[in-house]
């Protein structure tokens, strides 16, 4: 959790993406630029370049297709301004800009020290029109901030100030930088021209970076580094130390830095993460035992490490359950053990570490079929943990106990008619799997048995993807992304376009009679893969995919949110409120019941 916690905060401002020669002496040329206490850089090496190579991605093509750009003409027109954005990309590749960067090279009194800067291919002269355009633009904003002229050996320094923001610019040769501060600009200029005659001294020769940019691939197209273990102090002395919040601070403090690079492979974005940190404690290899349980219908395959530190403990104030969803199932899962009093080393000595997710979706079923599952390590502990979160199920709600095949079932009925989700747990002898209805539970049990197994392992989609990325030791995704919009649209398309003669107000943003084909956006996808690994000193992430990690992550959050937005703006508010049904008890131990209405099933 703390790896996509910190990937979160490193994914602004790096989307760019380019295939290519040269960053090794471009970074170095940079570094080389900066004190060795730099907090965070972010580098550009060539920016034209970046945008030619973005251009030959498989996403761009996607955006460029005549369908899609027609489905999105309606939204675009609404968001469009005046095209400034385009038109400052242009200036830039007019100019050349290479070795781009924006550096925080110290924190003082609560506000950060910032420099940055880049070079140029034309002259002074032209750079100066495009730059000082750039000031024009600025002034209105501050037409009363007043401007001086400092002089620092030959270097003439334009400096701007209003209050507490400076902005002070200069010219060096082919370079052109800017700082929120004189002294910092005026050092940078002494390392640039080597009046500090220590190249140690610098950000390259810093032990914490230079071990950080050494898992990151040399012809990367964007880099960002931060320098967390100078930063995170001052945060946590705000935070309560109290309780859980003291944990969440203590495992914070262990991340020393964290280094991110992006780059282009055959129109590919590959993403690599380090966040240098001690490995956890007693952390096992990570086998993919439960990779045998995914099918050729697999959208979806998780293995990941659940292995927490003895003395974490379960939460203390569990959250309420949800009434339906996978998430909070499993969410339903834990808040019950942690309400039953079961504790951390009792989880253990039943279940093995590994988590297994696998998600479904065959051609004919209306909704996809999730399950997770774990190793069994003691059948006996194991069934004993489950009866005792079964027996503290919430009031109204009990579960029925079958057994087919020598596989223990414990299974709720639907909360709601209307959601086909029937929380299911199933006990092997080896391995227990948890799903959001009995169908899916009993076919992945009968997958363990080896019925129609490994076939997706054995697929030549599946094993193209996952060999882009090194093995993963603690956490390795997979994600069908074509496979995944098929069966989206497929399900959702009929109910869009019924819902627009409902809301008036969608054809006022979408016609959703423009919606492009499934084979138009599908063609331009291909599976996307994680791998996370300890190496040697952090852990590292690396993703090959269609989209970069770090787009999907803010992608996601955006999607949410405006979705949220739209629903508050455009759906009536809830006359009544929801209304639970009583559910009708169930007796504990009950003959095998007929199975429920697979996923796969079509009504």
């Amino acid at each position: 959790m703390v790896l996509v916690a910190v990937l979160a905060a490193c994914a602004v401002g790096i989307w760019l993406a380019v295939r290519g020669g040269g960053a090794a002496d471009t970074n170095a040329r940079v570094t080389s630029l900066l004190p060795p206490e730099t907090l965070a850089v972010l580098h550009v090496p060539d920016f034209k370049r970046a945008r030619e190579q973005w251009r030959e991605t498989d996403i761009f093509k996607l955006w460029r297709e005549p369908a899609v750009q027609d489905f999105l003409q309606k939204p675009l027109s609404r968001m469009r301004r005046s095209g400034g954005v385009e038109e400052r990309m242009q200036q830039l590749e007019r100019l050349g800009v290479r070795d781009g960067f924006v550096a925080m090279t110290s924190w003082e009194n609560d506000a950060p020290v910032l420099v940055g800067g880049f070079r140029f291919k034309t002259g002074k002269a032209d750079a100066e029109k495009v730059i000082g355009e750039w000031r024009t633009r600025v002034q209105p904003h501050a037409p009363d901030a007043p401007r001086e002229t400092v002089q620092h050996g030959r270097h003439r320094l334009e400096v701007t100030q209003r209050g507490n923001v400076t902005l002070a610019t200069v010219y060096d040769r082919d370079w052109f930088f800017a700082a929120n501060n004189v002294p910092a600009l005026t050092a940078l200029l002494d390392r640039a021209n080597s009046r500090t005659g220590d190249a140690a001294a610098t950000l390259g020769a810093e032990p914490e970076f230079d071990g950080a940019r050494r898992r990151m691939p040399e012809n990367y197209a964007v880099l960002g580094y931060a320098r967390l273990d100078a930063f995170l102090p001052r945060l946590a002395a705000r935070q309560p130390q109290d309780g859980d919040n003291a944990k969440r601070v203590a495992l914070l403090g262990q991340v020393r830095s964290v280094c991110a690079a992006t780059l282009f492979e055959s129109g590919k974005i590959r993403d690599v993460l380090f966040v240098a940190m001690p490995k956890a404690a007693d952390e096992p290899e990570l086998t993919r035992a439960s990779l045998a349980l995914a099918t050729n219908e697999t959208f979806l395959y998780v293995a990941t490490l659940l292995t927490l530190p003895r003395g974490t403990g379960m939460p203390n104030n569990p959250p309420p359950v949800p009434s339906a969803g996978f998430a909070a199932g499993l969410q339903g899962l834990f808040a019950r053990l942690s309400a039953s009093g079961i504790t951390l080393d009792e989880w253990n000595s039943a279940f093995g570490a590994e988590l297994g997710v696998i998600g479904d979706w065959p051609a004919n079923a209306r909704i996809p079929a999730l399950v997770a599952t774990l190793p069994i390590k003691d059948a006996a502990k194991a069934e004993h943990v489950a009866i005792t979160i079964t027996a503290s199920a919430l009031e109204g709600s009990r579960w029925a106990v079958s057994e087919r095949d020598g596989v223990r079932y414990y299974s709720q009925p639907p909360h709601n008619p209307l959601v086909p989700v029937s929380p299911t747990l199933g006990l092997g002898n080896d391995r227990a799997i948890f799903g959001l209805d009995v169908a899916s539970v009993e076919a992945a049990m009968r997958r363990v048995a080896g019925e129609s197994g490994d076939q997706l392992a054995a697929s030549d989609r599946f094993k193209a993807a996952d060999g882009a990325v090194r093995p993963a030791q603690q956490t390795s995704a997979y994600l069908d992304t074509a496979l995944l919009y098929t069966r989206l649209d497929a399900a959702l398309r009929p109910m869009l376009i019924m819902s627009a003669a409902f809301v008036p107000s969608i054809a006022q943003s979408v016609d959703l009679n423009k919606v492009p084909p499934a084979d138009v956006v599908t063609r331009h996808l291909s599976p996307t893969v994680i791998s996370q690994s300890y190496a040697g000193e952090g852990y590292l992430v690396e993703s090959v995919g269609p989209v970069s990690m770090y787009q999907a992550t803010l992608g996601i959050a955006a999607a949410s949110g405006a979705g949220a937005q739209w629903y508050r703006s455009n759906m009536p508010p809830s006359v009544g409120g929801s209304i639970r049904q009583p559910t009708p008890a169930i007796p504990a131990l009950a003959p095998s019941p007929p199975a429920s209405a697979s996923p796969d099933e079509t009504p």
